[in-house]
């Protein structure tokens, strides 16, 4: 079941949201360099997780159609597209980087998401994943963004990246905050994530990994039945 764009949207300008961003955002920056000479792509509800790369001309973000799309960034030309969770409008060999939040888990067929990330990334590329914990608190609470759709375990990405040609090349815990709406829980939300982090607790909300694509992995790649997008070209790198 996918989450409507607007509901995530209102969901991180909430104390928990942003709480949860800023935890994450911390980990995700460890992957994710602010480099400007990277082709970068978020698929899924990638937002919150983005903006320091606002500026960057050759940084965009693709919505799938389920969920809906708002302009990006909000000052300025938009580069946030609607697009179909399995056949995204790019060129073979695009993108350095693809980021996937809040798409993953509520895709109907999420190795088709990933077999169109591998076509649309470059040969050395990667993408780097976030979805809910299967063994996390925060995919049980119904009232959280993270307990819609199918949760993960370290496991099931490991089987599902390898059955569409990536290679793992790291992965963690992250999001060691409770899922409640308490003034105590936010107060000390520091010392639970300094917790976590320290010891990669198994009980993170959230699991974070960079994968790279293996090109050596004899892949074939099919369009979908459907009217194939048409593409977009995107800028390409300084030198």
């Amino acid at each position: 079941m996918w989450v409507d764009v607007l509901k995530l949207r209102e969901w991180y300008r909430t104390m928990q949201g942003r709480l949860v961003r800023r935890s994450i955002r911390r980990q995700l920056q460890t992957f994710l360099p602010q480099d400007s000479k990277l082709n970068i792509l978020g698929l899924g509800y990638c937002q919150p997780y983005l903006s320091d790369y606002e500026k960057s001309r050759t940084t965009f973000l693709a919505m799938p159609a389920q969920m809906g799309v708002t302009a990006w960034p909000e000052n300025g030309k938009s580069r946030s597209l609607l697009v179909r969770e399995n056949a995204l409008p790019f060129y073979e060999n695009t993108f350095d980087t693809i980021l996937i939040c809040h798409c993953l888990e509520m895709a109907s067929d999420a190795k088709s998401v990933l077999d169109a990330c591998w076509h649309a990334l470059r040969p050395d590329g990667q993408v780097i994943i976030m979805v809910p914990n299967r063994a996390g608190a925060w995919a049980r609470r119904e009232e959280t963004i993270f307990a819609h759709g199918h949760p993960y375990s370290p496991g099931q990405l490991n089987s599902l990246l390898n059955s569409s040609s990536f290679t793992i090349t790291q992965c963690q815990y992250a999001l060691f905050l409770p899922p409640f709406n308490w003034r105590w829980v936010f107060r000390l939300h520091n010392i639970f994530e300094k917790i976590g982090r320290r010891w990669q607790a198994p009980v993170g909300g959230v699991i974070l990994l960079v994968a790279k694509k293996d090109i050596f992995g004899m892949k074939v790649v099919r369009p979908s039945r459907d009217k194939i997008p048409s593409m977009v070209g995107v800028p390409a790198s300084a030198n």
